[in-house]
């Protein structure tokens, strides 16, 4: 099992990762009232940070974990997956494809992929979903023809309206931040449902269904990360980054499990197997290996070497 982790050269604001925080900073219900035209937007408000890439092999009987390459990129990488061969890195403004044997790399974008957060590829469809947050949109590209095929945006009869955004307004040069965006979507994972999503603002999980509408599962976790599906889990399970909290849920939004890392800024979650999951530890800068069910944390990584804070995993 491969591990791909992204780092960021930043330390972690903790002034501004509190659920304190949050509430005073997205609770208006005036937030999206009197916004700049979209044309006078700028790309300044873009992230222009540099983040890091780091690919582990984790042996799965032993749960053994080894770094077997790190690259610094030279654009905001935020989330990384590897797909036959080559190492898919999704960073602001596009997601590059890079091959693990020959170097040899490859760039994609699109006129709403700002924001970038997560990449994951639907084995169904053999298309990649991106989340882009500064859109609030999932993107999906296939690689067979190299095209984007199809845009979702989140709901505005749910999350309010600020751009009415045409297929050709270009969201890359005309930057909608956070505090101007509907639900900062930091992730869009395939499952056998459809789409599940993660809205940073409304702390909310959502679902498009294949014939793309959208139902909102759960809500009132803000600042939560990465909703995925995994073995074993009738539902889904996430990150309440600000609790340091891993919730399992059905598919009606019960709890069914809860688990505490004691962390101040969870950043994500990885499900490994069984009842085994890997946290990534932002606050501490480390990655954490817990079997959730015997409360037994079965190591932890210092991955200070790679950068100052540890971001989102992914396992392929």
């Amino acid at each position: 099992m491969y591990i791909c982790i992204t780092h960021s050269p930043r330390t972690l604001d903790f002034s501004r990762s509190s659920i304190n925080f949050l509430k005073k900073r997205y609770s208006s219900s005036k937030r999206l009232d009197s916004l700049k035209k979209f044309e006078k937007l700028s790309k300044k408000n873009s992230p222009d940070w540099t983040n890091n890439v780091s690919v582990w092999k984790l042996n799965s009987k032993k749960l053994k974990m080894d770094c077997l390459l790190f690259l610094e990129r030279d654009y905001t990488a935020n989330h990384a997956i590897i797909d036959k061969g080559s190492l898919l890195i999704c960073g602001n403004t596009f997601f590059e494809k890079f091959n693990l044997k020959s170097k040899k790399k490859q760039f994609f974008t699109h006129n709403w992929f700002a924001g970038g957060h997560t990449i994951y590829k639907d084995p169904k469809t053999e298309q990649f979903c991106i989340s882009c947050s500064s859109s609030d949109s999932v993107l999906f590209f296939n690689p067979r023809n190299k095209k984007f095929t199809k845009t979702l945006r989140m709901p505005e009869k749910l999350y309010g309206c600020n751009y009415d955004l045409k297929p050709t307004d270009d969201v890359r040069k005309h930057y909608i931040s956070n505090d101007a965006q509907l639900t900062h979507i930091n992730c869009c994972y395939p499952c056998e449902k459809g789409y599940l999503t993660t809205s940073f603002i409304q702390g909310a999980i959502g679902l498009f269904d294949f014939k793309n509408n959208y139902k909102e599962l759960t809500s009132g976790f803000l600042g939560c990360h990465g909703a995925r599906t995994r073995l074993g889990l009738n539902g889904f399970y996430f990150s309440d980054s600000p609790s340091g909290c891993l919730y399992e849920m059905n598919w009606k939004g019960k709890i069914i499990r809860k688990f505490n890392v004691k962390s101040k800024w969870l950043h994500d979650t990885q499900w490994i197997k069984d009842d085994i999951y890997l946290f990534s530890l932002s606050d501490s800068n480390t990655l954490q290996l817990w079997d959730i069910n015997k409360s037994v944390m079965l190591w932890s990584i210092d991955v200070s070497a790679y950068g100052k804070t540890s971001l989102l995993i992914s396992t392929s």
